[in-house]
């Protein structure tokens, strides 16, 4: 199994990380081992597997982005594919939709909400 983890890298957010890392969590227990960090967009700080578990997202608290990230299932490694305008301030939760097809996210600061389509290919489009 893997765990990815976000966190807050700008010192706006009090932040103390440097983008998203992934580790192996060993089947019977035992300490988690590091794989990969990618020093991502500023405070990829909420993070969620889409329903089919082939990528990643994250919101960036504090911006007006988003991204999505391919997930290697053999190695848990993750890969890039893009940035995407939340169309909002402070994206603190999110959520895909079932089918995969959407992003909702819910913007703090700005107090909305926005619709970003998610395409075949896992990337991320601007907010409607």
């Amino acid at each position: 199994m893997f765990a990815y983890v976000g966190c807050y890298s700008t010192s706006d957010r009090n932040g103390r990380g440097d983008g998203i890392k992934v580790f192996h969590v060993p089947d019977e227990g035992g300490a988690w081992q590091p794989i990969q960090h990618i020093a991502t967009h500023d405070n990829p700080s909420f993070l969620r597997l889409g329903p089919d578990k082939a990528a990643l997202y994250a919101v960036h608290g504090g911006r007006s982005a988003a991204s999505a990230y391919a997930i290697d299932h053999s190695t848990g490694k993750l890969t890039p594919l893009g940035l995407a305008e939340t169309a909002g301030r402070n994206p603190v939760d999110f959520g895909i939709t079932p089918d995969g097809r959407h992003m909702v996210v819910a913007h703090y600061s700005s107090g909305s909400m926005a619709v970003l389509p998610v395409r075949e290919d896992h990337t991320l489009g601007d907010a409607q």
